[in-house]
C-alpha cells in the first residue's frame, strides 16, 4: 500500500473510531434494551420472539432480491441462514446467532420510520 493509500485509510478508521465514540457516549450506560431485543436468539429456539426476528427478516428481503419466508416462531435452518446474509452484508460476523449487534441491525430505521414490527420486537429500546 502507498501512502496516500495509507493515510486514507488512516484517515477514515479515525473518522469512523470518532463517530463510534460519539454514539456509545450518546447512550446512558445504564439504559437497558427491554422486550425481544433483550435476549439472544439462535438456531432450534422456539419463541414469540423467533417470531418478530423472521418478520423482521422478511421486511428487509422485500427490499432486496430474496424471497419472504415462513414466519413461525422456529429458529430453523432456513432463519439462520438469513440471519448470517443479514450478518455478512452489513459486516459483522457471521454466526447465525441473533444477539446485540444483529438486532441493531435488524432494528436500524431511519429517524421517526420504525415499522410497526420493530416496535413490537422493543426496537426502540435500544
Amino acid at each position: 500500500m502507498n501512502k496516500t493509500k495509507a493515510r486514507v485509510v488512516a484517515s477514515a478508521v479515525i473518522a469512523l473510531s470518532a463517530v463510534a465514540g460519539s454514539l456509545l457516549a450518546a447512550t446512558p450506560a445504564t439504559a437497558a434494551p427491554s422486550g425481544c431485543v433483550a435476549n439472544v436468539y439462535k438456531y432450534q429456539d422456539r419463541h414469540d420472539c423467533v417470531r418478530k426476528i423472521q418478520a423482521l427478516l422478511n421486511y428487509k428481503s422485500n427490499r432486496g432480491t430474496l424471497a419472504t419466508f415462513p414466519v413461525d416462531g422456529h429458529f430453523g435452518a432456513v432463519t439462520e441462514g438469513r440471519v448470517r446474509k443479514v450478518q455478512h452484508d452489513w459486516w459483522i460476523t457471521a454466526d447465525g446467532v441473533v444477539g446485540r449487534g444483529t438486532w441493531g441491525i435488524l432494528c436500524y430505521h431511519t429517524a421517526g420510520q420504525m415499522t410497526n414490527v420493530q416496535r413490537a420486537a422493543g426496537c426502540a429500546s435500544l
